[in-house]
């Protein structure tokens, strides 16, 4: 099945640290999995990398939904930043 890219505007006005974070998805039994990326804000005049080799800032797959960093740790999300989720769907039999 084809990966769904859908790109969604924070709407940050400052930088933020991120301890921990989920995904999840509404309908997990057709869910393979998500990736969500970190992209320039939008007219920054900064090329985005549209592939995985960019790393990703959160997943999902099956059984694994939660990435939470130790004390001490996060990552950082720039003011203005889009998230890009790449999500790829597999097929369970019900239309």
């Amino acid at each position: 099945m084809p990966y769904a890219n859908i790109t969604v505007e924070t709407n940050l006005t400052e930088d933020k640290w991120v301890k921990a974070m989920e995904v999840r998805p509404s309908a997990r039994e057709v869910v393979h999995h998500v990736l969500v990326f970190a992209l320039p804000p939008a007219g920054s005049g900064e090329v985005p990398i549209l592939d995985e080799s960019a790393g990703y800032f959160a997943i999902y797959v099956p059984g694994q939904s939660v990435l939470s960093y130790p004390e001490g740790f996060a990552k950082k999300l720039p003011k203005g930043t889009r998230l890009r989720f790449q999500m790829h769907y597999t097929p369970n039999g019900t239309a």
